[in-house]
């Protein structure tokens, strides 16, 4: 059971990547449709738009970077913990994570979890 929990702290990053994008291209489209119905600076309802694009950007960012930096501890813990691997490779993987991020944790995951040992 534990390794469908890392399978889906792998695949986090990706998944919160994308549904920032998603949801910031939402907000974008709402304030354009208020653009194109002539909604001005002072309208409250173009400002709330335009204060949730803000808000969204900052909490997205620091919900993809929190993810992030957990799965880079998590990750980083089990390879030096990997009785698979010598020395050279923890430091390979452990410096992949930290290089590479959103890439290396499903590859490491799907090398070395997913199946049973």
């Amino acid at each position: 059971m534990k390794r469908f929990w890392y399978g889906v702290l792998a695949f986090a990053p990706l998944v919160s990547m994308i549904g920032y994008f998603v949801v910031f291209a939402l907000i974008m489209l709402v304030i354009f449709a208020l653009g194109m119905a002539g909604a001005t600076d002072e309208n409250l309802l173009g400002q709330m738009a335009v204060l949730a694009m803000i808000i969204w950007t900052w909490l997205g960012i620091f919900i993809v970077v929190a993810v992030d930096i957990a799965d880079m501890v998590v990750f980083t813990v089990l390879a030096v913990k990997n009785s698979q691997l010598d020395a050279t490779a923890k430091g390979l993987w452990c410096g992949s994570f930290f290089t590479f991020q959103m890439v290396a944790f499903p590859v490491y995951w799907w090398i070395f979890m997913r199946k049973s040992q």
